[in-house]
């Protein structure tokens, strides 16, 4: 996350802020208008996962359900998000109405190849742990 505003005014990355998002995850491209899962992973680490479809040629992703963590019960919201690209692996969202707030986030994507699981591998048994 590069940075997040509310009603126009940059909010610090506190780890106690509820509103601030830390992370998003959009679990397929942008150019596919099929349904889509949206995870928001908030500065205390909590996670938010919604689901909706996304429109490429206007580039809106309407979420219509929230999903509760760890289960299937979707509870129906109403959140309109705009997107667009400012340049190559930066991401820009915006919203008027998340949680009563309207909201600007901006992103840089990440490198899949930099992941932890990706970079060193994944072995089912390690005679010594990663940790150490």
């Amino acid at each position: 996350m590069d940075g997040f505003s509310s009603e126009g005014y940059a909010r610090d990355p506190l780890l106690t802020d509820q509103l601030r998002w830390r992370r998003v995850v959009v679990d397929r491209p942008f150019h596919v208008s099929d349904p889509v899962v949206l995870t928001i992973q908030h500065m205390d680490d909590s996670f938010e996962e919604y689901g909706g479809t996304i429109d490429p040629k206007r580039h809106f992703i309407d979420l219509h359900n929230r999903i509760a963590l760890g289960t299937y019960v979707e509870t129906p919201v109403r959140v309109h998000l705009t997107y667009w690209w400012p340049g190559p692996g930066q991401l820009i969202i915006d919203a008027d109405d998340y949680a009563g707030h309207r909201i600007h986030a901006r992103f840089t994507q990440l490198d899949p190849k930099s992941f932890p699981l990706v970079d060193r591998g994944f072995s089912w048994v390690k005679e010594q742990s990663y940790n150490r």
